[in-house]
């Protein structure tokens, strides 16, 4: 299923390029709508990514284990609260990675969006940029 996608992307890509090429006679909106195809084809897997991760699991866990470190007995188990505390550090790192990379990805569909909408050549070094610093984060 996912290679025929790619190719109806590829074949629209290609379709799309034609057309704008003939109409509008620029480039850059052509490297808009690649930008654009290439990161629709990112949320499936930003979507795959949360659920591997169980992050609404992982967000319920971090609740659960900071109740935990604010009873007025808990460092008395020193080695207990110790992995406790570890444990929650890990599990908001892994929260915190997530989050950072879903903002990055919002962050370059928002100024894709705005480019397209203003026909604003101007930021495409910028966006190129988010999305290259996105990448580099999905890696």
């Amino acid at each position: 299923m996912k290679t025929i996608s790619r190719l109806y992307k590829k074949i629209f890509l290609v379709y799309n390029k034609t057309v704008l090429l003939k109409s509008k006679g620029t480039v850059y909106m052509l490297e808009y709508d690649e930008l654009k195809i290439e990161f629709d084809g990112y949320e499936p897997e930003l979507k795959e990514l949360a659920g591997a991760l169980d992050l609404d699991n992982l967000k319920a866990e971090i609740v659960k284990l900071e109740e935990q470190s604010a009873q007025p007995d808990f460092w008395n188990d020193i080695e207990n609260s110790q992995k406790i505390s570890q444990k929650i550090g890990e599990d908001k790192n892994i929260v915190q990675s997530y989050n950072k990379l879903r903002e990055s990805y919002d962050d370059v569909l928002t100024m894709l969006e705005l480019a397209q909408e203003e026909d604003d050549e101007s930021m495409l070094p910028e966006i190129q940029e988010l999305a290259k610093h996105f990448r580099t984060e999905l890696e």
